[in-house]
C-alpha cells in the first residue's frame, strides 16, 4: 500500500511599506526643519533688538505668568498721572472762565481754586479740584441769614457748571457759616443755613444742565471749620465749596 505524502505549502506575507515618495515619514523630517528655521529666525530677530526688549523677553521666559501685583499697580499709577493731567486742565479752564467775567476783578480774592487730594467716604485718596467761594464785608454770595443767592454768585456759579457738564465727574458741595447765631428764627442754626445754602447750589447746577447723578454729596459744617479761626464772626468763614472728582 503505497504512502501519501502530505504536501506542505509555505504562505509568505509580505508587508507592504509607507516608504518611497508616497509614504508619510517625510513630513516629519520637514516640520522638524521648519521648526528649527523658526527658531532660528526668532533668535536672529531678537539679537538685533533693543536692550529694552531683550530685557522684556528674557523677563517672559523667565516669569510667562508675570508680576500681576506690580502690573495692577503700575496701572493704577497710571491712572492716577492720567487723573491729575485732567483735573488740571479743568482747574485752568474754570479759572479762565471765572476771570472773563465781566466783574472779576471785583471778586477774585474771593474765589479759589486749587488741586488737592480728597478722601471721600470709604475711598481712599483721590486728586480732586476744589472752587471755594468767599464772602467778604463788601460782598456777599447769599443774602445775610439765608439760602437766597446773590446774582454775582449766580454768574459765577453758571460758569463754573459749563465746565463740569461734558466732565466725567462727581461733585460733593459743602457749606459753611460764620461763628454768629441766628437770631429771631426758631430752630433755624447755622447748621440748618450751611445745608440750606448748599442745597441750593445743588438745585442751580442742576438747573444750569449738571446732571443729577453727578452730585455725589451735600456736606454741611456749620461753623465748625473756620477759614479764620482766629476771627470766628469774619464774613470770609461764609463760603460755599465745589469739590469736584473724577468718576
Amino acid at each position: 500500500m503505497a504512502e501519501k505524502h502530505e504536501e506542505i505549502i509555505i504562505k509568505k506575507i509580505i508587508k507592504k511599506g509607507g516608504g518611497g515618495h508616497h509614504g508619510g515619514a517625510w513630513k516629519v523630517a520637514y516640520a522638524d526643519f521648519v521648526s528649527a528655521l523658526v527658531c532660528l529666525f526668532i533668535v536672529l530677530w531678537i539679537m538685533g533688538q533693543s536692550e529694552n526688549v531683550k530685557s522684556s523677553v528674557a523677563a517672559y521666559f523667565n516669569n510667562p505668568i508675570g508680576d500681576t501685583e506690580s502690573s495692577a499697580n503700575q496701572d493704577i499709577s497710571d491712572q492716577k498721572e492720567d487723573d491729575a493731567f485732567v483735573l488740571n486742565a479743568t482747574k485752568e479752564k474754570i479759572e479762565k472762565a471765572l476771570q472773563a467775567l465781566p466783574f472779576a476783578e471785583k471778586i477774585i480774592d474771593q474765589i479759589k481754586v486749587e488741586l488737592l487730594e480728597e478722601s471721600g467716604l470709604g475711598e481712599v485718596k483721590k486728586k480732586a479740584v476744589r472752587v471755594e467761594f468767599k464772602d467778604t464785608e463788601g460782598i456777599e454770595f447769599f443774602k445775610s441769614g439765608s439760602e437766597s443767592p446773590t446774582p454775582e454768585f449766580k454768574n459765577l456759579l453758571s460758569a463754573v457748571v459749563k465746565e463740569l457738564v461734558n466732565l466725567p465727574c462727581r461733585v460733593t458741595i459743602e457749606g459753611y457759616t460764620d461763628a454768629k447765631p441766628i437770631l429771631n428764627k426758631g430752630d433755624f442754626s447755622n447748621w440748618n443755613l450751611s445745608f440750606s445754602r448748599a442745597n441750593e447750589v445743588r438745585k442751580m447746577m442742576m438747573v444750569e444742565g449738571l446732571n443729577p447723578h453727578q452730585i455725589m454729596e451735600i456736606r454741611s459744617y456749620a461753623d465748625n471749620r473756620l477759614a479764620e479761626p482766629g476771627n470766628p464772626e469774619s464774613p470770609r468763614n461764609r463760603r460755599v465749596s465745589l469739590l469736584i472728582l473724577l468718576k
